[in-house]
């Protein structure tokens, strides 16, 4: 029992540099998402239902899209009247995306009558007046879009052009080994 030896008191295998790698690496994340966190300050909108006591009967109300209160126009206990405004919303995100709607609108639009030039063969696009004078650098940039549309379409119309003509000569030169090789066997 004396060459008995002592248990291997170490882990069997070692561990390799990536796994310790990746280990530090997530918990430097952890540190610098915590740090973060706890000195960044973010923006919260919240909507919330109010509610208005008349003294004939309760009035919730709520604003459709949400929004970020700016002024506050009415006091507890203060009188109102008919369609008097309670409170201004910031007008910055539902304008934004009215606004970002309206360019991508136009934006349709333009294309629109680039694909209509291009189907009746035009070699202009034709925008309308109030696009024109609403969104100058759009219409500027569509009528490069179609000129290089149109260059592409001109193109593959030649492309096809050339690809029929040479399929008819193919076809013209085998019609015509076909009438010699009847002719010679007649």
């Amino acid at each position: 029992m004396s060459d008995m030896t002592a248990p291997n008191s170490g882990p069997s295998e070692k561990i390799s540099l990536a796994t310790h790698s990746t280990f530090w690496v997530a918990a430097l994340c952890v540190v610098v998402f915590t740090v973060w966190a706890s000195i960044s300050k973010l923006d919260i909108v919240s909507v919330a239902v109010g509610e208005v006591i008349p003294s004939s009967q309760v009035k919730t109300v709520q604003h459709l899209e949400g929004g970020i209160v700016r002024e506050i126009m009415v006091r507890e206990g203060s009188e109102v009247k008919a369609n008097q405004p309670f409170i201004v919303i910031e007008p910055t995100v539902s304008s934004a995306d009215v606004a970002e709607l309206r360019v991508r609108l136009t934006s349709l639009e333009t294309d629109i009558a680039q694909f209509k030039a291009l189907s009746e063969g035009k070699d202009t696009a034709t925008f309308s007046d109030e696009i024109k004078v609403e969104y100058p650098e759009l219409v500027a940039q569509a009528q490069k879009r179609f000129k290089t549309r149109l260059a592409r379409h001109k193109g593959n119309l030649n492309s096809q052009e050339q690809t029929v003509l040479q399929r008819r000569q193919v076809s013209t030169r085998s019609d015509n080994v076909l009438l010699a090789a009847r002719r010679a066997f007649h």
